[in-house]
């Protein structure tokens, strides 16, 4: 009733953790339930980060390191290089959610380094996107982030092509 064009799973650990196969059953079975186009976090950050022709990240996260590892694979499997990653070994939401986007700003910052193409910012409940402007104008990296690839891929679904300012150069392009 609320005439959705487009839905997003939105949890990024929640769609890597089981492999790109894992995500895109999740996939199929929103769009299966729906009858509607459908997208996820993981599946947005690989098709992106191929847009975009980055194969090699920097990965910071809020995550423990048993999960950076998770994602690392899942990246790797996907043929993008986890060059520099660290979390800050958050436990649970709240935690995750109440980060202030100047220490999400300060961990990417950790994170970034020469061999890297862009910094990755990991976790839709992670308030990275407030963040990716002054990373990008600091590190002179494309700042990307869970929330920012999930809205682009849902955007491209719904055949929506405007530019976005205020969410780092990603969103920038038509």
């Amino acid at each position: 009733h609320a005439l959705v064009h487009v839905y997003g799973f939105g949890c990024t650990s929640g769609s890597f953790i089981q492999g790109l196969e894992y995500d895109r059953k999740i996939i199929d079975i929103i769009t299966q339930n729906t009858g509607k186009p459908a997208t996820s976090v993981s599946t947005a950050c690989i098709e992106g980060l191929r847009e975009l022709e980055i194969t090699r990240i920097s990965l910071a996260t809020p995550y423990e390191e048993w999960l950076n590892e998770r994602q690392k694979s899942f990246f790797e499997e996907n043929g993008i290089d986890v060059i520099q990653m660290k979390g800050l070994g958050t436990r649970n939401a709240e935690e995750i959610a109440s980060q202030d986007p100047g220490r999400i700003y300060r961990l990417a910052r950790e994170v970034d380094c020469s061999e890297s193409e862009a910094i990755f910012v990991s976790c839709t409940d992670f308030r990275a996107c407030e963040a990716l402007e002054a990373i990008e104008k600091d590190t002179r990296n494309p700042a990307l982030s869970s929330n920012q690839m999930l809205l682009w891929a849902m955007l491209k679904l719904a055949n929506v092509r405007e530019p976005i300012k205020g969410y780092g150069s990603f969103l920038l392009r038509d």
